[in-house]
């Protein structure tokens, strides 16, 4: 069986009127999530452009890998992570979590501070089937050019 990754993000919608003090307390308390053991890499903060049809419009992210889904079971129940919770809700007027297995050992867990992270998100037509998976996620990394991470997976259901 292949070492798997826990990949798990949260988008979050700031209400317009949010006390940019408070704001600023909350992307240092999200960062400093990565205090708990089982986080291999954590990192937050302000959503630089969004683009696409979506009608969401987030304006912060969460990033974060874990070894295991036990792993991210544990930082979920981990009573830091509540209390942040708790203290970044209030400010938020929409937020929406993913999580997915990528089933591969990443060549580094931690993304370098100088690299910047771009996120895409995609739902492609059910039933296609994994060849047709594979060739859509060939072509999507053969033309963004300067990747050296690319994770996909299916979506993981808590």
């Amino acid at each position: 069986m292949l070492s798997s990754t826990i990949e798990h993000v949260v988008l979050l919608k700031v209400k317009p009127d949010a006390d940019s003090s408070k704001v600023d307390t909350m992307i240092t308390d999200l960062n400093g999530l990565i205090s708990i053991d089982t986080v291999l890499h954590l990192t937050s903060g302000p959503v630089l452009s969004t683009a696409g049809s979506s009608l969401f419009t987030f304006t912060h992210m969460l990033h974060s890998r874990y070894n295991s889904k036990t792993d991210l079971d544990t930082y979920l129940q981990h009573p830091n992570h509540l209390f942040v919770v708790q203290s970044v809700l209030p400010l938020c007027e929409d937020f929406m979590v993913m999580d997915w297995v990528v089933d591969r050992t990443l060549s580094t867990m931690v993304i370098p501070p100088e690299c910047a992270v771009r996120v895409t998100f995609l739902k492609l037509k059910e039933n296609l089937g994994e060849e047709v998976k594979d060739e859509v996620l060939g072509v999507i990394k053969e033309n963004l050019g300067g990747i050296e991470q690319f994770t996909c997976g299916i979506f993981l259901l808590t």
